[in-house]
C-alpha cells in the first residue's frame, strides 16, 4: 500500500511540474519578431599625390580613407622602367638605382612581406603621412626613364585591435 501512494504523489508531482512548466512557456513566448539590425561599413582607401608632386624627387604619396570605417593600410612603392615607345618593363638592375625615402617615423617596414605599415588606424576621412619623400636616384645612365606606382591595401581596424608593430599590424592582413 506504502509503494502505491508513493507512485500517486509522484505522479501527482509530475503532472503538476509539467503543468506549470508548460504555462510558464506558453506565458513567456512571444509572437513579435525579434529585429537585428546591423550597419555595414564601407572600406575604400586611394593614394593620393599632392599637386607639384610630378617630378620623382619630390613624390610624397598618401593613403586616404575615403571609407566609412577606421582601417589598418599597408603600401609599398615599386619602380618600372620606361623604353623610348613608352612601354613600361621590369629591371631589377637599374630599379635598384632608385630609392624611395621611406619615412619610417610613421610607416613601419615588415622584412617578411616586403610592405610598408602605417603605425595608426587611419580614422575615416583621415589621410596618412607620406609613404615617402621623393626618390633619390644613384648612378641612373641618363638615357633611362623610370615611374614610380604604389600599391596600397587595407583592412578593417576593429576596435579591439591595437596592433603596434609591422608584424602585428601584417597579422590583421
Amino acid at each position: 500500500m506504502k509503494k502505491l501512494s508513493v507512485r500517486i504523489l509522484l505522479s501527482v508531482l509530475l503532472v503538476a511540474v509539467v503543468a506549470v512548466g508548460g504555462t510558464l512557456a506558453y506565458l513567456v513566448d512571444s509572437d513579435s519578431p525579434l529585429l537585428n539590425t546591423f550597419s555595414l561599413m564601407k572600406i575604400d582607401t586611394e593614394v593620393e599625390e599632392p599637386e607639384g608632386s610630378d617630378s620623382a624627387t619630390n613624390k610624397a604619396p598618401t593613403v586616404e580613407n575615403t571609407g566609412t570605417a577606421d582601417v589598418y593600410v599597408r603600401a609599398i612603392a615599386y619602380v618600372v622602367m620606361v623604353d623610348e615607345s613608352g612601354d613600361e618593363y621590369a629591371d631589377p638592375m637599374l630599379a635598384a638605382h632608385v630609392t624611395p625615402q621611406y619615412n619610417t617615423s610613421k610607416w613601419l617596414y615588415n622584412a617578411g612581406d616586403g610592405y610598408y605599415y602605417y603605425s595608426d588606424k587611419l580614422a575615416a576621412g583621415g589621410t596618412t603621412e607620406p609613404l615617402f619623400n621623393g626618390v633619390t636616384v644613384t648612378d641612373m645612365p641618363t638615357d633611362k626613364q623610370f615611374r614610380v606606382y604604389i600599391y596600397e591595401e587595407s583592412v578593417l581596424a576593429t576596435s579591439d585591435s591595437n596592433c603596434s608593430t609591422a608584424e602585428e599590424i601584417a597579422r590583421v592582413f
